[in-house]
């Protein structure tokens, strides 16, 4: 038996714009998983109302930019063999990006770029990323091949776009040159400079 939401007993109240993100969210989620999916998680309207009570508030501190970038971001990763069960939270968090994007974090692939790169200025966020990281994550991110180093580096950033999201600002500290005597390997350098002359277009 599929477990039923539980609500609270005061029901959760939202704007009409507010109204409309959650529904623009559940319809692409729809669009994307197909009806059969959705109604094994929510085989009623019923249901499927709690659902967006449950989310709601989540779901409304977007937009519906930032939500059509979290759903593209889905339908790459189910491409690629992901995403194969319908979990809201980890939708959501595939939104969060362009939610902290325009709360002032630099870009993923930036990010990326700049965490690899030895002798470089380091925007506040990535030097707190190297800081708050391990000393074996932060060798292994240098040392490991281009698909390990960015999963590496996704986890660990992931926890600096919660902290931004959460109102957190920016760590007060100096920009300044880095040097780290261990280099990216050639593979992972590769591709940080790729992601790097992306942002500056062909």
């Amino acid at each position: 038996m599929l477990a039923r939401l539980q609500t609270t007993a005061e029901p959760q109240s939202f704007s009409a714009q507010q109204r409309d993100v959650i529904a623009y969210f559940f319809l692409r989620l729809g669009n994307i998983y197909g009806t059969s999916l959705m109604q094994s998680h929510w085989p009623t309207e019923q249901d499927l109302n709690l659902a967006k009570r449950e989310y709601g508030t989540q779901i409304s501190r977007f937009t519906r930019d930032h939500i059509h970038f979290g759903m593209e971001q889905l339908k790459l990763g189910r491409e690629n063999g992901r995403f194969n069960f319908l979990n809201v939270d980890a939708v959501l968090s595939l939104c969060a990006p362009a939610l902290a994007r325009d709360m002032g974090l630099i870009s993923e692939d930036e990010a990326f770029s700049q965490s690899l790169r030895s002798n470089t200025i380091k925007h506040p966020w990535v030097k707190e990323m190297l800081r708050t990281m391990s000393s074996e994550d932060a060798y292994e991110l240098r040392r490991a091949d281009a698909k390990t180093a960015r999963t590496l580096f996704k986890k660990h950033w992931d926890l600096i776009i919660d902290r931004v999201m959460a109102g957190e600002l920016a760590p007060e500290v100096e920009l300044e040159i880095e040097d780290k005597p261990v280099k990216a390997s050639r593979e992972t350098a590769a591709e940080g400079m790729a992601a790097l002359k992306g942002l500056f277009g062909d």
